[in-house]
């Protein structure tokens, strides 16, 4: 088979090739907050790919498959070593799943670049995003590594995701990546007459790359006009995307991070935790705010069942001053804490926990329970069917949550002039997720506060790659969205994504910041809202459906040229 005017070379792969793979995934990592760059190095992301798209192509399957995996397994251990912290187990199952998953994206990339033509890097680009999307799905359902997310500090690239979602932007990366990779590719091409005959392609890659002194890279304008044309297709979507309508009416929210690192235990510990927030709260009174928010779990024991079931009057009482304390306030506060029942009925029996936001104001009380929880650390998706199972891990990460009932709204009270308003309250891992969070903004939310505890993971790259995912929520909402969490990022993002303010991580501290709302008639105002993630589906499938049509006719093709195998 020739391939550009070469003849492929499929019958071994040169070691370097696996090289060139984890290179690029390192790039890919990099890019994200990591131990390198703590906010992630954005301009990696658009060149990070390159290096593996020129690297796939006219590889045996296997070798894709292998590279993939490859890619896979390093970008993951890379860039989310914190899962570690949590178990070890946690990092090796997360490493397994991301190496399976870009084995078979790179597999089908390949095919794309190799067989689509001009259309290769438009296919591998739908390609790439219908995979991240795919991987958000399910019960194993996981936003983190999310190509986009690199590019949170780039205010005006954050705020297209309000037109196609957070993947729609991995598509143009991506699309930019596998288009430097064409423009690479057809240079070497044009200097073949100053290269040793029978060279594979990546040995020609090789010999560009260490700076032959032979080599003359041979460019012609035509060659830039896909790297033209995705840029001016990007340019008019920034555009686009800042048509959107903004709103001057603003709340002021004031987000206590009390740095609270260690996991508490008993009531001391929980003692120490609230002295902490009640003083770092009255120091927020000073500035009158609308409403205060503490994070997720910011008071451990359930107050709600105590208040019921007294069988611990230290801890009851304890409970009870922080309960009166907040009703006292004089001011709304949203505090994350279980709530807490005792199930009853013929199957089965025994309490039950919801991780809950609860916003109290005066004794006036309003919940919102997580329902999206974490795959093996809040819940075990399969411990129904496999109760010994089930077991054995609720022995390794602690009893299982309950999950709540979707995206409730909770309601500011009206004051003065001001109305209610509406707003959502995403829960730590449900931030990950753009569609839920979107459900929030079309139920009439006229702004998002998420609550969050990334202490377990010890980790700035942990906390900033968990920002990174609100940054786009707000935008592909068009919603403020206020998040505070025990160690970082507390921060605020306006409806663009813009980051209004921020705290330095693992410091005890008051964020006061004064964000937009929206009234409830005009809440749903971005094009995410109306069409989602159907956009990014809608190439992805087509690209498949693409790559499929010609992987089969090729195969087909071959088999009738060779009748013997």
């Amino acid at each position: 088979m020739r391939l550009n005017g070469y003849k492929a070379n499929k019958t071994k792969s040169p070691p370097r090739v696996f090289f060139v793979a984890a290179f690029s995934s390192l790039l890919a990592a990099l890019s994200q907050p990591s131990f390198f760059f703590q906010n992630g190095c954005a301009l990696l992301a658009w060149i990070a790919l390159t290096p593996l798209f020129i690297g796939i192509k006219a590889q045996k399957h296997s070798i894709r498959l292998a590279l993939g995996l490859e890619f896979g397994l390093v970008y993951l251990i890379v860039s989310q070593y914190w899962l570690f912290s949590y178990h070890p187990a946690a990092l090796f199952f997360a490493a397994f799943l991301f190496g399976l998953r870009f084995a078979i994206l790179i597999l089908l990339i390949g095919i794309a670049l190799d067989r689509l033509g001009s259309f290769g890097p438009l296919s591998a680009a739908g390609l790439w995003a219908l995979s991240e999307y795919l991987a958000t799905r399910g019960f194993l359902g996981y936003e983190f590594g999310a190509l986009a997310a690199s590019q949170y500090r780039v205010p005006f690239l954050v705020h297209t995701a309000s037109l196609y979602g957070i993947f729609g932007l991995s598509f143009f990366i991506c699309l930019v990546n596998a288009d430097f990779a064409r423009l690479f590719e057809k240079a070497i091409d044009r200097t073949k007459k100053d290269l040793e005959p029978g060279l594979s392609r990546l040995s020609r890659l090789s010999a560009f790359t260490l700076g032959d002194a032979k080599l003359k890279i041979k460019l012609r304008r035509e060659d830039f006009l896909p790297l033209l044309g995705g840029g001016l297709a990007l340019a008019i979507l920034i555009v686009a995307a800042d048509l959107n309508p903004r709103s001057d009416k603003t709340i002021k929210i004031a987000l206590i991070q009390p740095d609270i690192r260690v996991e508490q235990r008993g009531i001391d510990d929980y003692r120490q935790a609230i002295i902490r927030l009640r003083a770092l709260t009255q120091e927020a009174l000073e500035k009158k705010p609308d409403l205060i928010v503490w994070h997720e779990t910011a008071i451990v024991p359930s107050i709600n069942w105590h208040r019921t079931i007294r069988d611990n009057s230290a801890l009851w009482s304890l409970l009870e001053n922080i309960d009166s304390y907040m009703a006292d306030l004089g001011v709304p506060i949203v505090f994350g804490n279980s709530l807490a029942e005792l199930q009853t009925g013929p199957v089965s029996a025994g309490r039950i926990d919801r991780n809950a936001a609860i916003l109290k104001f005066g004794r006036m009380e309003n919940a919102y329970t997580k329902s999206k929880l974490v795959p093996f650390a809040e819940t075990f998706p399969l411990g129904e069917k496999f109760p010994s199972l089930g077991a054995f891990v609720e022995r390794i990460t602690g009893p299982a949550w309950s999950a709540g009932k979707g995206p409730i709204l909770l309601q500011l009270p009206p004051v003065d002039e001001r109305p209610a308003i509406p707003f959502g309250t995403p829960i730590c891992f449900e931030d990950g997720f753009g569609d839920y969070c979107a459900a929030f903004a079309k139920s009439g939310a006229g702004f998002l506060v998420v609550i969050t505890n990334d202490a377990w993971a010890r980790s700035l790259a942990a906390q900033n790659q968990h920002a990174a995912l609100s940054a786009f929520r707000s935008s592909e909402s068009g919603l403020a969205l206020a998040r505070a969490a025990s160690t970082g990022t507390t921060a605020a993002f306006l409806p663009d994504g813009n980051i209004l303010g921020e705290l330095p991580a693992f410091t005890q501290g008051v964020l006061i910041v004064d964000i937009p709302w929206k009234a409830s008639a005009d809440a749903a105002s971005t094009l995410y809202l109306s069409y989602g993630d159907y956009p990014v589906m809608l190439i992805g499938f087509a690209s498949l459906f693409a790559v499929l049509i010609a992987w089969f006719f090729r195969r087909n093709g071959s088999r009738k040229t060779n009748p013997s195998h």
